[in-house]
């Protein structure tokens, strides 16, 4: 077929475009490649700041009813592209054209002329279309994921952030077809949609990203799902929804309701209640979205089951929240420290019920970080924590030097090296609390006045003192003797006067 001539008037002049026929060939093939074929397809062209000045990004977008928006594309010379443009065509007609100008090109450059009706790809007339295609929603803010690999064909129920979604059969189908293994959930106007990339294209890099709504369920009866869906968007009484959350003494059927209708930060404050029933901390564990595992993973009633499967959790975050949860026993902990990621071994160190034998492994791991959990751990033992203030690193020094578990003697020959994390430590020598209260150094005394060991009759002196910080510290210990702490407090607002929060001694 001869190329056509261009129309006698155009509202605006042709735009000749070269791309990889390869590429393009394979977005046609995605775009085309599902059970139910679409039957029109929105061809784009706009100018990118990720391209140079004659290069432009050429982009598909095809939508179905049950599967929402699929977008694809790929970079293209676009050689005096002013405004972008848009232009709805059949997709088997396009389709057709793009495989003859691969075939033709051998997959190497492939031209189309852009035309206010239509399209030409090589020698071929592609025709506008009456069709439309709405417009892809911008999801913004889009942070719950689901993962989909083990996601059997039918309705998908997860628990999120924004409240129980539901994925339809339909729409599960078509992202295990695609071969999307995440699917990223993200609010716009109130309404939940689902954004994935399919991983099945290979290396043109021309995955199509499939956006698409979801319905956004309850915990009770869905009659009610527009009422509650209303009540999400009005907001309104989330102080009132956080207290309620945060009391151990709130009811079950108040922490249900709360993730019927709570913002995202009080469903996640219900996931860790201790209250929550063991079905429902169970569903969160196996159904929720990566915040709310995180979330559920501190709870202190978890199931064997829950923890069980927490602990082998695919997200860190995940993992370091039961690593953190005191609730959870020797075993689990164990494994937990041989974690190949830093931050989860980190967490176990932190933990009082890890094994003697691994804490003193953990001792030895590379990272500082580590290192210095162990350190300053209470239960780690007496010759661990000696060998620690030796550490390379400062920061794991002095965490040892700060531990209740360091050897008196090893206090008293750390002092001149790092005097604060000593004088902070709740088992240093009594000598050394009496004579940093008489030193010089008001921070060396701001230290001491902090430290929940020293005697009250030191305490009692030093709410005489004139630094500020020393007086802070006295007026908020709470070993200080009534009397020295309300002369601490009254010596701030009188005698020194009233200054700002001075600076926390650091080590």
């Amino acid at each position: 077929m001869s190329v056509p001539s261009p129309p006698e008037i155009e509202l605006e002049p042709p735009l000749r475009l070269r791309t990889d026929g390869a590429a393009l060939a394979a977005c046609v093939d995605a775009l085309q490649s599902v059970p139910t074929a679409v039957t029109a397809v929105e061809a784009m062209v706009v100018r990118s700041t990720g391209q140079g000045i004659d290069y432009a990004w050429l982009g598909f977008v095809t939508y179905h009813p049950s599967r929402g928006w699929e977008r694809n594309g790929l970079a293209a010379e676009a050689p005096g592209l002013g405004a972008g443009r848009r232009i709805v065509v059949d997709m088997p007609a396009f389709a057709d054209a793009v495989r003859a100008q691969v075939r033709t090109t051998r997959g190497r450059t492939c031209t189309l002329e852009w035309h206010a009706n239509g399209l030409v790809v090589g020698d071929r007339v592609v025709a506008a279309c009456g069709a439309t295609i709405p417009p892809v929603p911008e999801v913004p803010a889009v942070r719950d994921s689901v993962y989909l690999g083990g996601a059997s064909v039918g309705d998908v129920t997860v628990e999120s952030e924004e409240g129980r979604i539901r994925i339809p059969a339909s729409l599960v189908a078509h992202l295990i077809q695609r071969g999307a293994a995440v699917a990223e959930l993200g609010i716009l106007d109130g309404d939940v949609y689902v954004v994935a990339q399919s991983e099945r294209r290979g290396e043109m890099s021309t995955d199509p990203v499939i956006v698409a709504p979801v319905d956004l369920l309850m915990w009770s009866d869905e009659s009610v799902h527009s009422e509650f869906q209303e009540r999400r968007r009005q907001g309104g009484g989330e102080v009132e929804q956080l207290l309620a959350a945060l009391d151990p003494k709130t009811p079950v059927p108040t922490l249900l309701e709360l993730l019927d209708t709570g913002v995202a930060y009080v469903r996640r404050r219900v996931a860790a209640h201790p209250a929550l029933p063991t079905p429902v901390s169970d569903a969160l564990a196996t159904t929720g979205t990566s915040p709310m595992r995180t979330a559920v993973a501190a709870n202190p009633s978890l199931s064997a089951a829950a923890i069980e499967l927490l602990a082998r959790d695919r997200e860190t975050p995940v993992r370091v929240g039961l690593a953190a949860n005191r609730a959870i026993g020797p075993d689990v902990v164990s494994g937990l420290a041989c974690d190949p990621h830093v931050d989860v071994r980190t967490a176990a160190a932190h933990h009082p019920a890890l094994p003697a034998d691994l804490r003193a492994r953990l001792a030895e791991d590379a990272a500082a970080c580590v290192r210095g959990a162990v350190a300053g751990n209470p239960a780690a033992m007496s010759e661990v924590v000696l060998r620690l203030t030796r550490d390379d690193d400062p920061a794991v020094s002095r965490s040892a030097a700060a531990n209740p578990a360091c050897p008196p003697a090893a206090l008293e020959a750390l002092l001149a090296d790092m005097p604060y994390a000593v004088l902070a430590n709740p088992a240093a020598p009594l000598a050394l609390l009496v004579d940093a209260a008489c030193s010089v150094d008001g921070g060396r005394r701001a230290v001491v006045a902090a430290n929940p060991s020293t005697p009250s009759r030191v305490l009692s002196a030093l709410a005489r003192d004139p630094d500020s910080r020393v007086l802070r510290a006295v007026a908020t210990n709470p070993g200080s003797p009534a009397p020295a702490r309300r002369r601490a407090e009254k010596r701030m607002m009188t005698d020194v006067g009233e200054v700002p929060a001075p600076e926390s001694v650091l080590w």
